[in-house]
């Protein structure tokens, strides 16, 4: 597992965590990684809901460019075949789209200025919680565990 794909991963959790989608767990292996939350972000739901859902799976790119001495988000990528797999809901890491096949979804569905807007949110959200230290906090634990649940969480953010 990389260090890289903790980040990704750590990312869609404190994004979906700070719009009001509890996370049930993250886990990562040298496979892949998956963030679940309590509610699937897949379905027919108000645009402001589908805007708020794809910027949670844009965090974990917006993520992976913070970790140390990493590579790009694109870099990550290009080398990782499953992309970090973002957030599935009630499946396991190889069962999913990765992040890049679901943004397409969402781009079609939405077009592509508002995928750039929720981009850029993804990244201002990701920056403040890496300037916070909780983004290197999780993704530490995520590294040294290999599986976060929500309680686990609750814990790393709540530590001084």
């Amino acid at each position: 597992m990389s260090i890289q794909a903790c980040y990704h991963e750590a990312g869609h959790a404190l994004i979906a965590r700070s719009m009001g989608r509890p996370v049930k767990l993250i886990a990562v292996s040298p496979d892949g990684g998956i963030t679940q939350t309590t509610e699937p972000l897949a379905g027919d739901k108000t645009a402001a809901e589908l805007e708020k859902a794809l910027t949670i799976i844009l965090a974990g790119e917006a993520a992976a460019g913070y970790a140390p001495a990493g590579p790009s988000p694109d870099a990550v990528a290009a080398a990782d075949p499953y992309g970090g797999i973002g957030i599935v809901p009630e499946h396991g890491a190889d069962s999913g789209p990765d992040d890049d096949q679901v943004v397409d979804v969402y781009r079609q569905r939405l077009g592509d200025e508002t995928v750039e807007r929720c981009r850029e949110l993804a990244v201002e959200l990701v920056g403040r919680e890496r300037d916070l230290g909780q983004l290197g906090r999780v993704a530490d634990a995520l590294y040294l565990r290999g599986l976060l649940d929500a309680q686990d969480l609750e814990e790393i953010l709540a530590a001084p």
